[in-house]
C-alpha cells in the first residue's frame, strides 16, 4: 500500500543485521499534537505557570502510556 498514504503506526528497519520497530513520523506527529491540544493551558486562568510545569503536563496526560506521558510531558 505503498504511496497512498496508509501507515501502520510503525516502521521497521534493519541496522546492522538486525530489526528494529519505531513509531512513524506522522503517528509522532498526530500524538504531539493531541499532547499538546490536551495540555495547552487555559487562557484566563490566574496561575497559568502551574500548567505550563512539566509535572502538570504529564499528569494532565490521563489516558496515555506512562513513558509517553513523562517523554512528550517533559518538553518544553
Amino acid at each position: 500500500m505503498r504511496g497512498q498514504g496508509f501507515t501502520l503506526g510503525f516502521r521497521l528497519t534493519r541496522y546492522m543485521g538486525q530489526t528494529r520497530t519505531g513509531i512513524h513520523g506522522r503517528s509522532l506527529q498526530k500524538f504531539r499534537r493531541k499532547v499538546r491540544a490536551i495540555t495547552a493551558r487555559e487562557h484566563g486562568q490566574k496561575a497559568w505557570k502551574k500548567g505550563k510545569l512539566p509535572r502538570t503536563r504529564v499528569w494532565n496526560l490521563i489516558g496515555v502510556a506512562r513513558r509517553w506521558a513523562i517523554a512528550v510531558g517533559n518538553t518544553r
